[in-house]
């Protein structure tokens, strides 16, 4: 079992960009000194949901900060980017981090932010498996306009495939995904992936894209808080969720539109604790909480540790006990079984 986290670098109110990403620095730095596998960044735009519109910008500074944590992102929004300046940019990142990019890819999740990069919406799906093709072509050194590719990345043929959110979609392509849910709804999620990987093995995209990966990776995260409390861990997390909704659905809010999916619980902490958006409380709750991800067949677990209105110090000491105590935990109860 491979442990990560996800890193959304929600803006604050109260102190400068600048101190944001020196924060933010500071816990990828210590997941990288913990030996957690991965750390995921994303994208989206004009947003506090998100400090880190260009994913390529934020992992290019954190190559040299890290060591051995593999370095993805979740995802780059591929149809927002030219796939030639793209795929330049992942052979840059894949050797200015010595070989650990995880390359996330998606469309995007949402008109607003669509319509922010001048992307149509209704032609989002076909736009973004023509950049992808285009991408991975030059990543392969097929030339463009009858230019030769000059350089290669240092992983080959190229940094693995990530996608984010839908698991389906995700083995049709062959890509590793990284999802969210309760443990039931993860179930059925890894249940339905695995089918699809297995039903279309030989199928034109799923032969397409990361051709040396035969079984991907299905992660899952969740809001994590995690203190020796439970009811102050419960308690810190709904005050949290309520900026962290907001944060989330800032374009939604903006325009007046709704999502098809309402990942914010309609700003209900309860609600959101309910279904397997956060999980908060003891170390052994937690662990209890991943163990049941496990159980129903992921076999990556990630967390968001700092999110909404935490303070730095919150989400060290949270991420600090998820290592010390809830990944031992996890670890110790999977080999038994």
């Amino acid at each position: 079992m491979r442990f990560g986290l996800v890193d959304h670098t929600e803006t604050r109110d109260d102190r400068p960009l600048s101190t944001v990403y020196a924060e933010h620095t500071q816990l990828a730095k210590a997941a990288d000194e913990a030996g957690l596998w991965g750390y995921h960044t994303t994208e989206h735009h004009l947003s506090p949901f998100d400090a880190t519109p260009s994913p390529s910008v934020y992992l290019a500074a954190l190559a040299p900060q890290t060591h051995q944590i593999q370095l993805g992102s979740l995802v780059h929004i591929v149809p927002g980017y030219h796939p030639v300046r793209l795929a330049e940019e992942v052979i840059m990142l894949d050797h200015l981090s010595n070989g650990r990019l995880q390359m996330g890819v998606g469309k995007g999740v949402n008109a607003p932010e669509h319509r922010l990069l001048d992307v149509d919406t209704e032609t989002v799906d076909d736009l973004f498996l023509e950049h992808l093709e285009r991408m991975v072509g030059v990543l392969e050194g097929t030339p463009v306009d009858g230019a030769p590719i000059p350089f290669t990345p240092l992983q080959q043929p190229y940094p693995p495939l990530w996608y984010a959110g839908n698991a389906a979609r995700a083995a049709e392509l062959n890509l590793h995904v990284i999802i969210g849910g309760s443990a039931e709804s993860v179930a059925d999620q890894v249940k339905e992936h695995r089918r699809i990987q297995q039903a279309e093995s030989s199928s034109p995209l799923q032969m397409r894209y990361n051709p040396t990966v035969r079984h991907t990776t299905v992660g899952v995260t969740r809001q994590v808080l995690v203190d020796r409390h439970s009811q102050r861990a419960r308690s810190r997390a709904v005050e949290s969720w309520q900026t962290f909704s907001q944060h989330l659905t800032h374009h939604f809010d903006r325009t007046g539109e709704r999502s098809l999916h309402d990942p914010a619980s309609g700003g209900d902490a309860a609600r959101a604790m309910a279904v397997g958006a956060i999980t908060a409380g003891s170390p052994q709750q937690v662990a209890e909480a991943y163990i049941e991800l496990a159980e129903a067949g992921a076999d990556y677990l990630l967390g968001v540790f700092f999110w909404g209105n935490l303070d730095l110090p919150d989400a060290l000491s949270s991420f600090e006990l998820f290592v010390t105590d809830v990944i031992p935990a996890v670890e110790a109860s999977l080999a038994g079984r």
